[in-house]
């Protein structure tokens, strides 16, 4: 028919997965190891411990070396598996004892992140932390190398604290070269590019890119001089009667696993602040 030009023929190279309409296989237990086979394990773990030389696994063919073997792979994957985990958080741990060096002047106590809103990052979270422990409503929080955001709600073995990230948010700040006063306001949407909002600046202020911005002593909640971040691209509003511009968190806000919490909260004394400096929730 080809030939007679009746139909045409050609060919189409096509990929088929052979094993596209099957069921991925589940991962099977080993089997359990017999007792010379369970004492041969043993003794290989203990050899390695001792720091033994190399050691021979002797048997005929069919007494399960194999399967030895494979629960010695298995064991030292958990073991691998254990060390790593061990050194991450021994490098979180020894990031928070050098923020603590930091701000001696403070006393702190640790606390681990045990829950947090839905999303993607720690704008509201749960520590294990309490009333027990010290903690109080306002008390401020750091980690990874600057301010948090406060404690809104206590118990008796947890917190509750909202981030510096988070929409309601608002620190009195301070450029740390200058003095000059400023708001950094929390912004979710805004945080997805990893910045937050610089407002509030007099117009004969000095902050400029790349200065850091600090909690200032006028602060109604947050501790004078904690790390918020650093400037980026400021400028004159358009009314000019103020300058505003973007920060850069000092904190990250996608894994947060530990914070220090500073035990104790702000005097104000009888002051009353306005409200663009009514910062913290």
């Amino acid at each position: 028919l080809a030939a007679t030009g009746g139909v045409e023929r050609y060919q189409v190279e096509r990929y088929r997965d052979p094993y596209g309409d099957r069921d991925p296989l589940p991962r099977l237990a080993p089997p359990p190891l017999s007792p010379p086979q369970q004492e041969a394990l043993d003794r290989l773990l203990a050899l390695r411990k001792e720091a033994a030389p190399p050691a021979l696994l002797y048997g005929v063919t069919g007494s399960g070396k194999t399967q030895v073997f494979l629960g010695l792979i298995d064991r030292l994957l958990e073991e691998n598996n254990r060390l790593q985990s061990e050194v991450f958080e021994l490098s979180r741990l020894r990031e928070l004892y050098d923020l603590d060096q930091d701000y001696m002047q403070y006393e702190t106590i640790g606390a681990r992140v045990i829950a947090k809103d839905s999303g993607d990052w720690f704008q509201i979270f749960r520590i294990n932390k309490g009333s027990q422990d010290g903690v109080q409503v306002d008390s401020n929080v750091i980690a990874g190398g600057g301010l948090v955001g406060i404690v809104t709600d206590v118990g008796a073995n947890y917190a509750t604290v909202r981030s510096i990230i988070d929409d309601l948010s608002r620190v009195s700040a301070m450029g740390i070269r200058t003095g000059d006063k400023c708001i950094v306001a929390g912004d979710l949407t805004l945080y997805n590019e990893g910045r937050l909002r610089i407002t509030n600046i007099t117009t004969d202020g000095d902050i400029q890119d790349g200065d850091q911005i600090v909690t200032s002593n006028i602060s109604s909640k947050f501790l004078p001089g904690i790390l918020v971040g650093y400037a980026s691209d400021i400028t004159i509003d358009p009314e000019r009667l103020t300058k505003s511009g973007y920060l850069i968190p000092a904190a990250e806000f996608d894994d947060l696993q530990e914070v220090l919490v500073i035990v104790g909260t702000k005097d104000t004394g009888d002051s009353e602040l306005g409200p663009l400096e009514d910062d913290g929730s």
